[in-house]
């Protein structure tokens, strides 16, 4: 072995730098309502999806409005291993109405901000005419202080150590 090299195990590997994504949707009438706030690894960017964040009803929690019912969407992507995912974020009022397709089957239980969730895998279509199938994991869980139920949805072909993380991630999410 050269001089000044040394093998490094696993454990010794320097942890990740996290970047904080807070997601909101801002309106001139109501200022700004936040979704949620995610940790994601520093390699993971998020860009505008193909729609506009959708706001139906708000609720305010101190010194934070909190989006009670509405839809976001956006572009996960890791520029230097050439891979993207669309990450769409749903709020609804209420408990358990977390919204799925026939096609998604339970995959494992997870915290997710401090609240019991649950991770589910299958097939969406996407389309209107040529509709295609495309690989999604959702993740579900209720939020007691907002009254509201969260699906992140991520659509694509993620799996191993990205999807691991990607889950991982979502134990620090802040939803209220």
């Amino acid at each position: 072995m050269p001089r000044g090299y040394e093998l490094k195990g696993e454990d010794d590997r320097p942890e990740e730098e996290k970047y904080t994504h807070q997601i909101m949707a801002s309106n001139f009438l109501i200022g700004i309502a936040h979704f949620l706030e995610v940790r994601l690894p520093e390699r993971w960017r998020l860009a505008t999806g193909r729609s506009l964040p959708e706001v139906n009803r708000t609720q305010t929690m101190g010194e934070s409005i909190w989006v009670v019912d509405g839809h976001c969407t956006y572009v996960m992507y890791d520029e230097s291993a050439l891979k993207a995912y669309e990450l769409q974020i749903r709020a609804y009022e209420g408990k358990g109405r977390n919204r799925l397709t026939p096609d998604m089957t339970f995959m494992k239980d997870i915290t997710v901000g401090g609240h019991q969730g649950r991770v589910d895998r299958g097939q969406v279509y996407q389309g209107l005419f040529r509709r295609k199938s495309m690989p999604m994991v959702s993740v579900g869980f209720s939020c007691p202080y907002t009254k509201r139920s969260i699906n992140v949805d991520l659509r694509g072909q993620m799996e191993g150590e990205d999807l691991d993380t990607f889950l991982e991630s979502l134990r620090d999410l802040v939803c209220h």
